[in-house]
């Protein structure tokens, strides 16, 4: 879709006022790792950085982002037979399901802040032997990154805290946590509603209802680009629902309507020569 905005914006501006920079990541779904150094660069080095993100299930755009923390969680018991007496063991099954237990409440939908167990694994198969081996997969959204290091705080110190030890020694698990992914928020920048409200007027020429600017609990590649006083705008794909599910469908008219629009967007950047500095843009 970009692409196609990008050739028909080039096609009727051959020579063009601003420098245009389009970055498409090969790994994006399992965090673009290897380009986050990349996508800071070319934010610093950028007044504006538009994501083509799909928009959210109501057509809205996206004007801030939460950021996402992939924690992966080992915790290491000591195996036993299930049915002896006097054998030392550690469940670390029941470790990691106490730790889960608790850090459900950590959830705090009205401010922003999730955190999921994605996935429990665990080698031991059998009925009868004590489990001494988990692997967790625990997914953290947060709209902050003060928010961020307090839950990396709770979430250490419930492991740290685990009241599950052996019977006989009082050995408790041993754990590992390894951060996989650290993704940064995006916060919302009063740079840039000029830009949104432009767009979004742009927009009714091909869609019968106006979209709005909302929040996303998603993290994406535009995270990573986004600083103070960069303009930023997420959500200019089309419309889509049911979003890493089989289910996923996207608004085919949208495709064209946000393609449409978005050229329209860049045409009128161009006719504007606008710095694109925040504190300089106006309608």
């Amino acid at each position: 879709m970009a692409l196609l905005s990008l050739e028909k914006f080039l096609l009727f501006n051959p020579t063009h006022y601003h420098t245009l920079t389009f970055i498409s990541s090969p790994c994006e779904e399992m965090g673009s790792i290897g380009f986050h150094s990349l996508f800071r660069r070319v934010g610093l080095e950028s007044s504006m950085v538009l994501g083509l993100e799909p928009a959210l299930f109501n057509g809205s755009l996206i004007s801030s982002r939460n950021g996402n923390r992939w924690y992966k969680i080992n915790i290491q018991g000591k195996a036993a037979h299930a049915g002896r007496f006097g054998e030392p063991f550690v469940n670390a099954a029941h470790c990691a399901s106490e730790f889960i237990s608790k850090i459900h409440l950590l959830n705090e939908i009205d401010k922003k802040t999730k955190v999921n167990v994605g996935s429990i694994r665990s080698m031991t198969e059998k009925f009868n032997i004590i489990c001494d081996h988990v692997e967790i997969k625990l997914d953290v959204r947060f709209p902050t990154l003060e928010v961020r290091d307090s839950l990396d705080k709770a979430i250490k110190s419930l492991l740290e805290t685990s009241s599950v030890e052996c019977f006989y020694s009082k050995q408790k698990c041993f754990f590992s946590l390894e951060i996989v992914d650290d993704c940064p928020p995006m916060d919302e920048s009063e740079s840039s509603y000029c830009l949104i409200d432009t767009y979004r007027n742009i927009l009714t020429q091909y869609e019968e209802e106006s979209c709005m600017a909302e929040h996303s609990g998603g993290a994406a590649d535009i995270n990573y680009f986004a600083h103070p006083g960069l303009i930023t705008i997420d959500g200019l794909g089309p419309k889509t629902r049911g979003m890493h599910t089989a289910k996923e469908v996207m608004d085919l008219d949208s495709f064209y309507t946000r393609q449409y629009a978005l050229c329209d967007l860049l045409n009128y950047l161009e006719k504007k020569k606008l710095s694109l500095r925040g504190e300089d843009y106006e309608h």
